[in-house]
């Protein structure tokens, strides 16, 4: 019986470290994440590896990859815990370790699920219009008119 294989090619990031691991590259990521983050994803693409070829942290961008993560929180599964250990009952710990992101399976669903009405436009009345007038954008989809 023949059996259908894909090759695989490794994820895409930057090179770990020799001897130190590829965890040494979040030190630019807490530096500056969001520079980290443009620059990983203008860099490596939708999908990238915190070290190259190691999956065990992976950045995921855009809408749609971010949607079919969320919404399936029993195929994607965060890891054991952070990349660094806060101390013990503090609010640094509670920051890194009881919060949405890093939750897994049915108690990150039953979380999120919770928090999902607060941002609903319907609770919210008027943030679209002021975002849209923090940022400068119009949208023609909603009837605004542009400047």
């Amino acid at each position: 019986m023949a059996t259908n294989t894909l090759a695989q090619r490794p994820l895409p990031g930057p090179r770990a470290l020799p001897l130190l691991g590829g965890r040494t590259n979040m030190l630019p990521f807490y530096r500056n994440p969001f520079r980290f983050m443009r620059w990983l994803h203008a860099t490596y693409g939708d999908i990238v590896a915190l070290a190259q070829g190691d999956p065990s942290f992976i950045f995921a961008f855009g809408p749609a990859l971010n949607r079919q993560l969320l919404a399936q929180p029993e195929l994607f599964e965060n890891g054991t815990g952070p990349l660094i250990r806060p101390p013990k009952n503090t609010a640094v710990e509670r920051l890194f370790t009881q919060n949405l992101p890093v939750m897994n399976g049915a108690h990150h669903k039953q979380q999120r699920r919770l928090m999902q009405p607060a941002f609903h436009l319907s609770a919210q009345p008027g943030a679209a219009a002021h975002g849209d007038d923090t940022i400068g954008v119009r949208r023609s989809d909603q009837g605004y008119v542009g400047d």
